[in-house]
């Protein structure tokens, strides 16, 4: 599936995910989810049959100190089936960084 494709199939199979804007991806698709739905987010890329992510290639966390929410974590999932990645950032608070 081309990142196009995907940009506009994500929002549709990934309730409460926000596709951020591709120029500030590079060409990736990036989605931002609250952390409350994350899991759900992320078991949907993993089992749904047009997104097969079923690598986390990376995972980390990103301090940007003086901003709210000062964290972010950033999942980078990959689809060795349908040969695609997509980037999943969720927002954390400095007051409860769990």
């Amino acid at each position: 599936m081309t990142p196009e494709a995907l940009r506009e199939r994500v929002p549709v199979l990934v309730p409460g995910a926000t596709l951020l804007a591709p120029e500030d991806s590079r060409g990736q698709v990036v989605l931002e989810c609250s952390r409350a739905g994350a899991p759900g987010a992320l078991e949907t890329l993993r089992d749904h049959d047009e997104l097969r992510c079923e690598m986390l290639t990376d995972l980390t966390v990103v301090d940007y100190l003086g901003r709210v929410p000062r964290f972010e974590v950033v999942y980078e999932l990959h689809s060795l089936a349908q040969n695609h990645r997509i980037r999943v950032k969720v927002p954390v608070p400095e007051e409860e960084p769990v």
